[in-house]
């Protein structure tokens, strides 16, 4: 049974949180806007020991070494780490601090990554503040990254306390590590209790630990910082084509109708009304980028908290299809882009939230967006950032000329992902 204290009980007379155990590292003071957070602080033989772990985690079969070092070097005794009863004296072994082995995964969950595995564990709080299935946010955390994540679903603390998020900012050739705080048993080591629940990542390790928060490889950094989930409802939008739009057709959509800035033609297509405004405007479009292009162009949103690493078509039919962070089953565009299209869709003037905005020059595909209603499209620019922006407010590398497609009449978002597979399948 957990163990819970008050602020005052949890800090000491110079106002650090007495929690951890030996390898907590220094608490930093926060700033205005941030969050509380921990630095790593190298003692004794700790350097050693943490390379020491990712050397076995590196080399071990199932987790089995990493299990063993935690046996090792705990300083709680063997015969009491069945966590009904921590020790109160230290083992004669240096480095390290507590350390338990909380569970074994099934061989269908072993493969999860820390940001899944936290995401299952607190799955009943983000379902409730966002009406979200736990798949569905697992799909989005993946795809869209730990700001997307910290943005929509977590708030800045003073003091961590059971089931708050812990996210290891990682080294710059490794990503963020994540895990859950636990006010876990008072034990020698860490007197007020108080430890980290995560899922180490290697390939097939089936278990999940209970550690103090810097007994970890030095992969996942030096830094830990520490978020809890918002108590109020969140307002997500996943954009995603669900039964196909002619089962669900709403009347009032409008048509897209020629303006100063495009031109619709005959065969469904809009053109870049080339007056001298509009293109001053697309020449600051194709100098400035992220927050600076955001400030002189407001209507052209950066979404900076989206992380997606993948290009414009792998987000577009991520997003429209539901299968973040990619299409898996999605051929290559550049040899069969053009044949999905003629294949599945059909051009429309009446584009609906989730269809699909494609740019094209006189030869091939040069960009794909999806659409989000009021002439506004949400895409990944290159292999820069995510923009929410009007239909012509694009690079223009991207060329002058854009259609909108949606899902042809009887098909839906499932029976396409089955056909693009057997595509895919005979390519």
């Amino acid at each position: 049974m957990s163990i819970t204290f008050s602020s005052r009980e949890l800090l000491s007379s110079d106002g650090q949180l007495k929690f951890l155990g030996t390898m907590a590292g220094n608490q930093v003071s926060k700033g205005n806007g941030s969050t509380y957070y921990r630095e790593y602080k190298a003692f004794g033989g700790t350097d050693e020991l943490r390379q020491k772990i990712f050397v076995e985690m590196q080399s071990s079969i199932k987790g089995k070494g990493i299990k063993k070092i935690g046996d090792h070097y705990s300083f709680t005794p063997y015969r009491l780490r069945d966590g009904r009863n921590i020790g109160t004296l230290p083992t004669t072994w240096q480095g390290g601090g507590f350390f338990l082995t909380l569970k074994k995964l099934s061989e269908e969950d072993k493969r999860m990554s820390s940001l899944e595995y936290i995401t299952r564990t607190l799955g009943p709080q983000l379902e409730s503040i966002s009406d979200l299935t736990v798949e569905e946010l697992v799909k989005q955390f993946h795809a869209y990254g730990q700001y997307y994540l910290l943005e929509y679903f977590f708030e800045p603390i003073d003091l961590p306390q059971e089931g708050d998020l812990v996210i290891y900012q990682g080294t710059e050739d490794s990503r963020p590590h994540y895990g859950i705080f636990r006010e876990s048993r008072r034990n020698w080591n860490s007197p007020c209790g108080g430890t980290v629940e995560s899922k180490w990542e290697w390939w097939s390790s089936p278990y999940v630990f209970q550690h103090d928060v810097f007994f970890v490889p030095p992969t996942y950094g030096n830094v830990a910082k520490f978020y809890r989930v918002k108590s109020e409802k969140v307002d997500i939008d996943t954009l995603a084509i669900k039964p196909h739009p002619m089962n669900d057709y709403v009347p009032s959509v409008p048509s897209l109708n020629s303006n100063t800035i495009y031109n619709v033609e005959e065969d469904g297509s809009l053109t870049f009304n080339r007056t001298k405004m509009n293109v001053e405007r697309r020449k600051i479009i194709d100098e400035y980028t992220g927050i600076i292009l955001n400030r002189k162009l407001p209507e052209i949103k950066h979404l900076s908290y989206i992380k997606f690493f993948g290009v414009c078509h792998q987000y577009a039919f991520g997003r429209a299809l539901s299968t973040y962070p990619i299409c898996p089953d999605m051929p290559e565009h550049k040899i069969y882009g053009g044949e999905i299209l003629k294949k599945y869709f059909t051009v429309t003037t009446s584009p609906q939230k989730g269809d699909l905005v494609v740019y094209y020059d006189s030869i091939s595909i040069k960009h794909w967006g999806i659409y989000l209603g009021d002439d506004r499209v949400e895409s990944k620019w290159g292999l820069g950032s995510v923009y929410r922006h009007h239909l012509i407010d694009a690079p223009s590398e991207y060329s002058d000329t854009i259609r909108c497609f949606r899902l042809k009449d009887g098909l839906t978002v499932k029976s396409l992902t089955a056909n693009l597979k057997q595509d895919n399948q005979r390519i």
